[in-house]
């Protein structure tokens, strides 16, 4: 089960466009599947630059934690092979594209809250999934280049 957070497109521009898009094509698991491909890598590089979709940089580590953590990467315990970021993955369907982690604390550092024995620690919010204004862009791209398909 992949946990995450629905991100809706709410960019009017992509939407019409996707609709287009849909009417022209019809199942729109291909192109979901080549959209879930370039936002899944668009997702990680956040993970690279520790910044949110909306181009805000996460906070620090705590200075006890980041003591204790291996090259103080925020969200990157274990690399890209464990760890959050390398759990990320995506689902395309005809109708949706998911895209999340089966990690159970994958929801904890999207939105922040508060975790651990007795909900002691709290941990601040460091959105990774989301719509950036590149991802929007790639999207554009990506449906212009459907639309070009014959």
């Amino acid at each position: 089960i992949m946990v995450g957070v629905i991100v809706k497109i709410t960019n009017k521009d992509v939407l019409e466009r996707l609709k287009v898009l849909q009417k022209k094509i019809g199942d729109l698991e291909p192109f979901f599947k080549n959209a879930g491909e370039v936002l899944l890598e668009n997702t990680k590089q956040r993970f690279t630059d520790e910044t949110a979709p909306d181009g805000k940089k996460w906070k620090e580590l705590s200075p006890v934690y980041k003591k204790r953590k291996k090259g103080h990467k925020i969200l990157q315990e274990l690399g890209e092979n464990g760890g959050l970021l390398g759990t990320l993955a995506y689902h395309a369907a005809s109708d949706v594209l998911l895209i999340g982690s089966v990690k159970v604390y994958a929801a904890i550092h999207q939105t922040g809250g508060k975790a651990g024995r007795n909900h002691a620690v709290k941990i601040p919010a460091r959105p990774y999934l989301g719509l950036s204004r590149k991802d929007e862009q790639d999207l554009n791209d990506l449906i212009a280049d459907f639309l070009e398909e014959d």
